[in-house]
């Protein structure tokens, strides 16, 4: 007897899938690892020399669920962000599926959106917040078997700052901690920024975390720690940054300092300087050296930087030289004058006078005389031998040692001779400035019409006038200006009776300029010039009698009543004179500027080493040239700056730079150098102070 397997008409053989087996009276099929494929109908056949007989059965290989499509396996979200988790299953029907977090089985189905359709699994998570991290697993189930995938959630909370870092005023070689705080999700990544150029550990920056707690130290601040420093916090949730400014106490240096006094007895004195520096700042007041407390008659008072001794009531021990010290944790500064009290009162004399002084029409002026002599000093103006007195117009103050008088909305009947008289009980004096009111001038532009016209004319102008006509005689016009109405592009109507009218139109002024400007090399600069007149005008710009267009190396500009040229990148072709020409229908002005580069600071007459011997005075003196403003600062050795004290004199008059020392000690020997910077550039020069010693002489 033969026995036979088929599956699908294909005769089946033992093999690595599967096993036939058989004996004289029995056959079996096995196979080994049944797939969905090995579905099917099954037959067995057997067969000897008499006949065939068969049988059959079906096989239906359920297939378990199998993940195609999975999820990333770790996902990081930001606090507040939103996602969806996508699975795709395949597998024999009917499959469940159900969502787990850290184990637990989730069963919020509204809540997160979890639904299975078409083989497809979703999960949502709408807001997510810290809490919702976690290991979220999907598991897939049917007849047949179970399958799994999971997805790691970290949700990180972005960090914010809960204290940021403070502005840092320090002195010099002092040590500087900057710290803020930040509040989220750990771990942080952080950088540290100094004027936008990151700062790592070395000696002189020590960084460290605590957590969420961040911490910069400066080594010994100097002046090139200076400047902007940022602190940028992030994690994979996203990033904050803060910065504050880290800068050095600036010690104490007078702006105005004390003047000398002289005054009679019983008078009062007052001693007044302006202090900058970084606060808090001390004062002391001295005389002779020895320090001065308040009382009945000594008033002092530090108020808004200004420091103030008012002495009530002065006697003949009031005489003196006094020191007014500012001191704060950056250093100490000094500023000496005299008192001199005297038994009789002294006339006043001006120590500041009036000047010639010219004013454009509607402006204001402000007239200053400054005074000396014994106080109570009173004063009086006048206008072309007139008396004034205080009004709406005039303004007068007399204010112990200064006299001021102040002139609004000037006229050309302002146009006068002034004086200011001052006088005391012991007698008076008087100074005299001319004050020159400029106008505009008038162009009357007459137009003689054929025939009357129909209507009434519109005259607009930006200066406008009320026009009176008296008379007409044959051709002639006779006109009275009543009243200048400034309002600008006002609109008025006049009807005439006659075949003239008048239209009013003021030719260009340049009213505001640049004689000279200023610039370095390589930099750009800008000329500015405003005019009056009636518009529109035409402008053209100007240099060595060749007109300027606009280029790549200069931009010009011109509307309404400003005109202006911006020259790039300067050079020496660039220096020189600017002429701007502007002109309308009636006339043309023309202004000239001139251009010249930044001089840099230069020694005329350099520095000469001295010897001197110990007790007597000594001057180092040098002569300097260049662009105001320039700086002069002494120096010693090349570090130590040479300060104001009881010895030591600093000045810089009329361009002479000069170190005084009033008595020369061995301690004063060595090497200085005079600094002189504008911003051109900066120039040093040095030269020996040797002190001798009565050894010395001796020897």
């Amino acid at each position: 007897m033969t026995i036979k397997w088929f599956k699908d008409n294909k005769e089946l053989h033992s093999g690595a899938a599967r096993s036939v087996w058989k004996d004289d009276t029995s056959t079996i099929l096995e196979l080994f690892s049944a797939k969905a494929a090995d579905s099917g109908t099954y037959i067995c056949q057997l067969s000897n020399d008499v006949g065939t007989a068969t049988t059959k059965a079906s096989l239906f290989v359920k297939e378990p669920p199998q993940f195609i499509k999975k999820p990333s396996p770790v996902l990081v979200l930001r606090n507040g962000q939103s996602t969806t988790f996508e699975c795709q299953i395949t597998g024999t029907p009917e499959i469940r599926v159900s969502w787990y977090l850290d184990g637990n089985e989730i069963t919020a189905v509204e809540k997160h959106g979890i639904s299975f359709i078409d083989g497809l699994a979703t999960f949502q998570i709408s807001g997510a917040r810290v809490e919702n991290s976690g290991t979220y697993v999907c598991e897939a189930q049917n007849d047949a078997g179970t399958a799994s995938c999971s997805i790691e959630l970290k949700v990180k909370e972005p960090p914010t700052f809960i204290r940021e870092l403070k502005p840092v005023e320090v002195v010099k070689d002092s040590d500087v901690e900057l710290e803020c705080e930040v509040m989220g999700t750990s771990p942080f990544q952080v950088t540290w920024l100094r004027n936008n150029k990151e700062i790592r550990s070395s000696k002189k920056y020590t960084l460290t975390d605590r957590v969420s707690v961040f911490n910069l130290n400066i080594n010994r601040c100097d002046p090139s720690d200076t400047g902007d420093y940022q602190c940028i916090v992030s994690n994979e949730g996203g990033s904050c940054s803060c910065s504050a400014r880290v800068s050095l106490k600036e010690p104490p240096s007078f702006i105005k300092k004390i003047e000398n006094i002289t005054t009679v007895l019983k008078s009062s004195a007052t001693f007044q300087s302006t202090v900058a520096g970084s606060p808090p700042i001390s004062i002391t007041w001295l005389k002779d050296d020895q320090i001065l407390d308040e009382d009945d008659n000594v008033h002092i008072s530090f108020v808004n930087n200004v420091a103030t001794l008012q002495i009530r009531s002065v006697d003949n021990g009031h005489s003196g030289r006094y020191t007014c010290q500012a001191k704060n944790e950056s250093g100490v500064e000094r500023c000496y004058a005299f008192l001199l009290v005297q038994d009789q009162n002294i006339p006043p004399s001006f120590t500041k006078k009036l000047t010639k002084m010219d004013k454009v029409l509607g402006s204001s002026i402000h007239m200053e005389c400054k005074v000396s002599g014994s106080l109570p000093i009173s004063a009086q103006w006048f206008k072309d031998g007139k008396e004034i007195s205080t009004s709406a117009k005039y303004r007068l103050v007399c204010h112990e040692n200064t006299v001021s008088l102040d002139v609004n909305n000037l006229e050309l009947e302002d146009t006068a001779n002034y004086t200011c008289r001052v006088s005391n009980v012991a007698g008076d004096a008087a100074c005299s400035g001319i004050l020159t009111v400029k106008g505009r001038t008038l162009f009357l532009l007459f137009l003689i019409t054929r025939s009357p016209p129909s209507s009434p004319l519109a005259i607009r102008a930006l200066h406008c006038f009320t026009v009176i006509f008296i008379s007409f005689l044959c051709l002639d016009v006779f006109l009275k200006i009543c009243s200048h109405i400034d309002n600008h592009s006002e609109i008025f109507f006049f009807s005439l009776v006659h075949e003239e009218f008048l239209f009013f139109t003021e030719p260009p002024v340049f009213s505001s300029f640049p004689p000279v400007v200023e610039t370095l090399k390589n930099a750009e600069v800008s000329i500015e010039c405003e005019l009056s007149g009636t518009p529109p005008f035409e402008v053209v710009w100007y240099k060595d009698k060749r007109q300027l267009r606009s280029s790549k190396k200069y931009k010009i500009a011109s509307k309404n009543f400003h005109a202006s040229i911006h020259i790039l990148n300067v050079d020496t072709l660039d220096i020189g004179e600017y002429h701007c020409k502007a002109q309308n229908e009636v006339g043309s002005d023309t202004c000239i500027c001139i251009v010249k580069l930044k001089e840099p600071p230069r020694f005329v007459s350099k520095l000469n080493s001295l010897t001197v011997v110990a007790g007597e005075p000594a001057e180092l003196q040098a002569s300097i040239e260049g662009t105001q403003p320039i700086s002069v600062q002494w120096l010693k050795e090349k570090e130590e700056v040479v300060r104001e004290s009881e010895n030591i004199r600093i000045t810089f008059v009329e361009n002479v730079a000069t170190l005084q020392f009033s008595k020369a000690e061995p301690a004063n020997a060595g090497k200085y150098i005079c600094q002189i910077k504008n911003d051109g550039g900066m120039r040093e020069n040095m030269a020996t102070l040797t002190v001798l010693g009565w050894y010395n002489m001796v020897q």
